[in-house]
């Protein structure tokens, strides 16, 4: 507010120092090296493998445990809080297709989707022969190959059966959304002599053969053959794999291939024939690398050496439809972010998303700091970190080296880093599309103790799972790892983001309770309430559809969300396992596309907590607002904490301004004509090609088609787009964004203009229509039931008991979260009287809310949950 001066500034500047153990993260311990495992009674973990999540937080891995029973490791996943033994090597569990007698006797790494199906290779005893690639379920193992004779080699009818199932052996297996695998196997034909081969399986369904080395590879003369198989195949959600290989008797001898599930094709995407984008015509790829990335559009990205050319190696992308694009190579055409005069030297494994974003470790020199991790988006290189950076969370310290690294749908990575100069030297960073966060390092101080080791590994994962390996970053940014205790203990945890948002750290305290109304008759409110700082974004919402709509009963997704331009959420997935993400450069624009329902079932799941489950009374249907109600008489109860903000509110949030004796529209005392503190016209605003403001002001407003980007523009009917949440500049005054323009914000208040369709108001204009619908004059009701591209909403909440407990967040915990509270009501020295309901921070009852009650605050606090 505006009485908040040069100290309300250095408290902003004291908060934001503060350090808490994971940066952000909460952290739920899965197992650790001396519990129990199910169903080992006396026996107790001792080692585990780098665990897998999948995007509804469920996380698979591979121990060791040690005690008097037989058998000492097993395959575990953790659902719903619970953790669950697979399998284990013990007498109980046969291998499926195996006799009565077989037993496990070792199994492989893991790999897991969003079914939360489970695929791994194993060893087994006394039965026939010893190995095979298995899909548990949850509630059934079932086989897909293994070296049973009985078990047909495709393309080989005559085959002595399959022999032995390398990239299971200590490689990481790879499995499709609908459980389809692919394995390198070697088989024998009838004259014993022994061959590889790449394959293709799913329980219950005939393997394919996608090439072997009786076989001619795709684009190759009739004499060609295929030879060696790269063991880092990537296999997409639908099923189509993808690997590198070489060959003999053809123009080269490397080349990588795709496996088009749908035309039920192999295709080459490149091989030795071909000329790498962005070289001479003389210039030919020598040679692939075998680890590859491959996104859910079947594009292929992949590094290969080339001659003939400048340079001598890249990074490239393909699906073996469309020509082939250079991603980077080390031409001297490709100039290093934030390093003058530098272009990359040498790259590492590539990995890629939906939206053909790539993350690429490299190398531009030969010092030890000449090395980093950059994602390419857009034809735009971006630096992630590089080996000169600080460290987050520990000063004075810089990066020395990265490990392994992943990229999720939204475009964030997960990496880890070892770093000197500080304490410890190794952790786990988070890179959000703009900046680094730490997640966890060895400063970090946990309840299981001093962490010495996170293994420098996060999983070779790439595309959110659009790839088919082990990630340990899912679409919700939760993070799985590994690491090892200072006593050598070692454990599995998931890491689990702090909500934040609009909903939590951005509600604005809207004082000066029992205002006059403005000479229409609206905007008096009688208490004080809170209201959201910006619209509720993309990012906001698709936490809650991944939350609570795998299966969505109450339509809260809407399919213009995906369809129309300015819609930012994708839907992927079947019924019960639908999985959401905002679309590129979508992430801070407002949800839109919903109806009032859906936004009334947000506030519901934000009463409750913020619950993961099915859309019933206890995550959307009962809350703030009684669902199960007539469509019109759906109405806030008496109990809400967060909702929807009535007209009245709204307009208060939006035009009331007690602070500035300019504020008189129409000749009434405290009110503007506009929301963003002005009676003049807004500025139309005007974007760049990502969507946000470029000409941000006190007065600018996204209305009236003015701002274009993600296609639009072609035709004045398709004019005009969505803007990024607060780019514009102009605030309320009471400090909220976007309230003029953008898009249309729902209110709580009923309004019947529809006739006998059920409606309520929506407030402040948007990005299609003319300024008239901005003013505090305009108020038009809407059918509830619809939703559109222009139709958005942010929520109002409680401030709560300032009196009571100091749970200002309704978390059912005291801690920092609710220092925004003290924030808010933070008025500097000799204020007087603060605002209504800030009375309890006046800790030293001298009649303000300064930097002395500061000082008391932290004593209530308990720290995070």
């Amino acid at each position: 507010m505006k009485s908040k001066g040069k100290e309300a500034f250095f408290l902003v500047a004291l908060l934001s120092g503060i350090t808490q153990a994971g940066g952000g993260y909460t952290f739920t311990k899965i197992a650790i090296t001396g519990e129990e495992p199910p169903g080992r009674p006396g026996e107790t973990f001792s080692t585990f493998t780098n665990p897998t999540i999948n995007d509804f937080g469920q996380v698979a891995f591979k121990a060791n445990f040690e005690g008097p029973l037989s058998g000492n490791e097993g395959i575990y996943r953790f659902s719903d809080s619970q953790l669950q033994r697979l399998v284990d090597d013990s007498f109980g569990f046969i291998p499926p297709g195996q006799g009565g007698a077989t037993s496990w006797s070792s199994f492989g790494a893991v790999a897991m989707n969003n079914a939360g199906h489970v695929v791994f290779r194993g060893n087994f005893s006394f039965g026939d022969n010893s190995q095979g690639v298995y899909i548990h379920t949850g509630k059934e193992l079932l086989r897909v190959f293994d070296d049973n004779p009985q078990q047909p080699v495709p393309g080989h009818p005559d085959a002595l059966g399959f022999t032995t199932f390398p990239l299971g052996a200590g490689i990481l297996p790879i499995l499709s959304e609908n459980d389809y695998t692919a394995t390198i196997a070697t088989f024998r034909d009838a004259g014993n002599a022994e061959h590889f081969g790449m394959y293709l399986g799913s329980p219950g369904v005939a393997l394919l053969g996608l090439g072997d080395e009786t076989m001619r590879p795709p684009g190759q003369p009739s004499a060609a053959r295929f030879g060696e198989f790269g063991f880092f195949g990537t296999i997409n959600p639908q099923g189509d794999a993808a690997f590198q290989s070489t060959y003999s008797g053809g123009v080269g001898a490397s080349g990588v291939y795709r496996y088009d599930m749908d035309e039920e094709e192999l295709v080459r995407v490149a091989d030795g024939s071909f000329q790498p984008p962005g070289q001479p015509g003389s210039a030919r790829f020598a040679s692939f690398d075998a680890f590859l990335g491959q996104n859910g559009a079947g594009t292929v990205v992949f590094q290969g050496d080339y001659s003939g050319g400048n340079g001598g190696r890249g990074i490239y992308t393909g699906d073996g439809k469309n020509p082939n694009q250079v991603v980077v190579d080390n031409s001297g055409g490709f100039p290093v972010p934030g390093r003058p005069g530098r272009f990359f030297r040498n790259f590492g494994f590539p990995v890629i998303n939906e939206s053909g974003d790539v993350v690429i470790g490299a190398e531009f020199g030969f010092a030890a700091t000449d090395a980093g991790l950059y994602l390419f988006r857009n034809g735009d290189i971006h630096k992630i970190v590089d080996f000169s950076d600080p460290v987050p969370g520990q000063p004075g310290a810089t990066f020395t080296a990265t490990g392994s690294y992943i990229l999720n749908r939204m475009g964030h990575v997960a990496f880890t880093g070892r770093y000197r100069d500080g304490i410890g030297d190794e952790g786990i960073y988070f890179y959000d599309g703009e900046s680094i966060r730490r997640v966890i390092d060895e400063a970090d101080l946990i309840p299981e103790g001093t962490i010495t080791n996170f293994h420098m590994n996060l999983g070779i994962g790439g595309s959110g799972g659009q790839d088919g390996k082990p990630r340990t970053l899912n679409t919700l940014d939760q993070i799985t790892f590994r690491c090892t205790f200072d006593d050598n203990r070692e454990a599995v945890f998931l890491a689990q983001p702090e909500m934040g948002g609009a909903e939590l750290d951005g509600q604005l305290i809207i004082s000066q309770p029992g205002n006059a109304p403005d000479g229409n008759g609206r905007g008096a409110v009688s208490y004080l309430y809170r209201i959201s700082e910006k619209e509720v974004t993309n990012a906001e919402y698709v936490v809650f559809l991944n939350a609570v709509a795998r299966d969505d009963a109450n339509s809260l997704y809407d399919l213009v969300m995906t369809t129309s331009l300015r819609g930012g959420i994708i839907r992927t997935g079947s019924p019960g396992n639908f999985v959401y993400a905002a679309k590129p450069n979508f992430d801070n624009k407002p949800a839109n596309g919903m109806n009032w329902l859906a936004m009334a079932r947000y506030c519901n799941w934000l009463q409750n907590g913020r619950p993961t489950g099915a859309q019933d009374l206890m995550t959307t249907e009962s809350g703030a607002y009684d669902m199960s109600q007539p469509i019109d008489e759906i109405s806030r109860s008496s109990d809400a904490r967060w909702f929807l903000p009535t007209e009245d509110e709204w307009y208060k949030a939006a035009y009331y301004d007690p602070f500035d004796p300019g504020a008189d529209e129409s000749g009434t005392i405290d009110y503007w004509r506009y929301p963003t503190r002005s009676d003049d016209l807004p500025e139309a605003a005007t974007t760049d090609s990502q969507g946000d403001a470029i000409n941000p002001g006190d007065n600018v407003a996204n209305y009236e088609r003015n701002a274009d980007w993600n296609g639009t523009g072609v035709s004045p009917n398709t004019h005009g787009n969505v803007s990024g949440v607060g780019t514009s500049g102009a605030q309320s005054p009471w400090g909220a964004f976007d309230m003029a323009g953008n898009v249309y914000e729902w209110t709580e208040t009923r309004d019947n203009p529809l006739g006998d369709l059920p409606a309520r108001v929506g407030r402040g204009g948007d990005f299609v229509n003319a300024s008239v619908l901005m003013t505090s004059q305009l108020g038009p009701g809407f059918n509830l039931e619809a939703g559109a591209a222009n139709f958005g909403f942010r929520v109002a909440s409680v401030v709560g008991d300032l009196t009571g407990t100091g749970d200002f967040d309704f978390d059912g915990d005291i801690d920092w979260h609710d220092v925004g509270s003290f924030q808010l009501c933070f008025t500097g020295t000799d204020v007087f009287p603060p605002a209504t309901g800030c009375e309890v921070f006046d800790f030293d009852a001298d009649r303000d809310i300064d930097l002395n009650d500061w000082e008391t605050l932290p004593m209530i606090l308990e720290g995070s949950r």
